[in-house]
């Protein structure tokens, strides 16, 4: 298991973290990360049996290796006494599988990345649990399915603007209010429900678009036929019953 600003993930592998929470962050351009940095690396039991704090982090994509100033090395028992140190002027390290990207994007919010940068985090990160990927996953396929919805309100709004009376003009206003609100928080449902990894991403970005195109469809198909959509007027229903 492996910590990150108390995110918990799955891999046992070795993670970078800043030093007593001090706000370092990484320059991506530069892959380097100023300041003092700690790595911490765990066991399968959570134990930490290693640390390193170094001066200064740099990252090389080319090899995909670490390379770590200024290093100090600590080993622990299984109580989570260190039982020896070593400090190293330079470092190069080969197995950690985090980038700068990795842990610069570990705080980011899906809602407020763009439809490459959700691309980018769903590749780097895919390892993360599927509950922490959930709200990812759920706003890439919003971003693709929300192009789409303009052709939604338009298979709506094109049968309701066709009336043959002052009533009918009146009763599609109504019907255009409600289905526009209903659409709204249908929208807002299914993105929590997606977010909090109840449903698929894909179900929760198309679901509203594909039901409400098929509500605009049908309202579509009657205008053709020259039919009237049913009647839901619960006072016609009453007066229907008392007689």
């Amino acid at each position: 298991m492996r910590n990150w600003h108390g995110k918990r993930f799955s891999q046992k592998r070795s993670l970078v973290l800043p030093a007593i929470f001090r706000g370092k962050s990484f320059a991506i351009e530069a892959n380097c990360a100023p300041g003092l940095l700690q790595v911490l690396q765990q066991d399968a039991n959570d134990n930490i049996v290693m640390s390193y704090v170094a001066g200064r982090a740099y990252y090389r994509p080319q090899t995909k290796t670490w390379d770590l100033e200024n290093v100090r090395l600590a080993y622990y028992d299984a109580a989570g006494n260190i039982t020896k140190e070593e400090f190293r002027p330079a470092l190069t390290i080969e197995h950690w599988s985090e980038t700068p990207f990795r842990l610069s994007s570990a705080n980011v919010q899906a809602e407020a990345l763009s439809v490459p940068e959700l691309s980018e985090y769903l590749h780097f990160n895919a390892d993360f649990p599927p509950t922490l990927l959930a709200p990812f996953r759920t706003h890439f396929q919003y971003r693709l399915a929300l192009p789409w919805t303009c052709l939604v309100v338009v298979c709506i709004a094109a049968p309701l603007g066709i009336g043959y009376s002052r009533r009918g003009v009146l009763s599609s206003v109504a019907a255009a209010v409600v289905l526009v609100f209903s659409n709204n928080f249908l929208v807002h449902l299914f993105l929590a429900l997606g977010e909090g990894d109840r449903v698929p991403g894909w179900i929760a970005a198309w679901t509203p678009n594909i039901l409400f195109a098929g509500i605009g469809l049908y309202l579509l198909y009657l205008r053709a036929s020259n039919r009237e959509p049913p009647s839901f007027n619960l006072f016609a229903a009453r007066r229907i019953v008392a007689r």
